[in-house]
């Protein structure tokens, strides 16, 4: 659903918003579990599907379909900032992250295609939410931590670059830069430093409980 909020006052808000202003319906077999909007696209983990939509004109028309890839329990999504790639992590019993690549099918929408998959195999039940910094891809694994890998543009692929494991992690947000990465836990989170794509992630000096 898309919600419009122009009018909304945060001084003076609505005790209940009762509309939407679209409502898009049969994304994925299933249900949408989450969704990220990134410019004018948004992307929509629908569990058994990562969906594509171009979100640049709802106060006019509704989200237009640009393309979807398959996918299997599909929890979460994050884009590179120029569109070529998306990452998605799969919420099941060895579930990793998976690389698609975006690119135009000559009529106005996306191909979506799958490049590579990471897993963690029996160490962690599954992967659970990325963020993309540039071409780093920062997953937060339940049991494994923090797991930092860069995206090979040439080879199509994930290459891990460090971790981290301050215990079991739900969350990870490197947007307020590589030397203060928040790594979040089921009772406690971190801040972790990666500054160089070569070493290793390393746990800061503190952590608060």
């Amino acid at each position: 659903a898309v919600v419009d909020l122009t009018e909304y006052d945060p001084d003076n808000p609505p005790a209940h918003i009762s509309q939407m202003k679209w409502h898009v319906r049969g994304v994925g077999a299933q249900f949408v579990h989450d969704i990220t909007v990134q410019g004018n696209r948004l992307y929509a983990a629908a569990w058994t599907d990562i969906v594509v939509f171009d979100v640049g004109n709802v106060a006019n028309e509704p989200p237009v379909f640009l393309g979807s890839g398959a996918g299997r329990s599909a929890h979460a999504a994050w884009a590179t900032d120029d569109g070529a790639f998306v990452v998605v992590t799969e919420e099941r019993r060895r579930g990793g992250a998976k690389l698609y690549s975006m690119t135009d099918d000559g009529n106005g929408g996306l191909d979506v295609t799958l490049l590579d998959e990471v897993s963690e195999g029996g160490n962690a039940f599954s992967a659970h939410n990325p963020v993309v910094f540039g071409d780093r891809v920062y997953t937060a694994w339940y049991e494994s931590g923090l797991i930092v890998h860069e995206i090979d543009r040439d080879a199509g692929q994930l290459v891990e670059v460090g971790r981290v494991d301050p215990g079991s992690t739900w969350g990870v947000y490197p947007l307020l830069g590589l030397d203060r990465i928040i790594v979040g836990g089921f009772d406690h989170f971190v801040i972790a430093s990666a500054p160089d794509p070569q070493v290793q992630v390393n746990p800061s000096s503190f952590e608060v409980t």
